[in-house]
């Protein structure tokens, strides 16, 4: 299954399903990004012999800031995990972050199949692929707020929050 395949796939049939566990959807926005076409998906290939896979990730993520795809709300770059480890992926995203995206109003979140994102015992992660999710941080902060008032974040544990929300308003 290609990347898109997978990720299309992840989130029809997982991220905007109700879960029992979690007591709500594990994404209430991704459904409706998908369908209309808000979501730009772009697979990395190594390139071992011009440039390692960690700065691969950092140069594709800070380029999207720069050219970001017109009416995307959504950028979805991924890789198959044997290229990059979950240490390596997390660094590569955090140096981005603080580097270049935050201060031109993105955000990348990772997800790694070796990084396990538990919320409320339930794995949060696609599992398949090493992945990064960038986003406007404003648009993100609105909905997140959007999700907290209407009590989305209520099962969750103070660390979940820490992790996944909060960690962005120190930014």
């Amino acid at each position: 299954m290609t990347f898109e395949e997978n990720i299309r796939k992840w989130i029809l049939e997982w991220v905007s399903q109700h879960n029992p566990e979690l007591g709500a959807v594990p994404c209430p926005f991704a459904k409706q990004a998908l369908l209309d076409s808000k979501i730009v998906m772009h697979e990395l290939t190594p390139m071992d012999h011009i440039i390692s896979m960690p700065d691969y990730f950092k140069a594709e993520l800070e380029n999207f800031t720069y050219h970001w795809p017109k009416d995307a709300e959504v950028v979805a770059i991924g890789c198959d995990p044997k290229f990059i480890t979950a240490e390596q992926l997390q660094e590569a995203v955090e140096q981005s972050n603080t580097s270049t995206l935050i201060p031109r109003g993105y955000i990348a979140l990772e997800d790694h199949p070796d990084a396990p994102e538990i919320i409320s015992g339930v794995s949060m992660n696609n599992g398949e692929w090493a992945l990064v999710l960038v986003q406007s941080k404003e648009k993100l902060d609105k909905a997140s707020a959007m999700l907290d008032r209407q009590g989305y974040y209520n099962n969750w544990s103070k660390e979940n929050l820490d992790d996944v929300v909060n960690w962005r308003n120190t930014s």
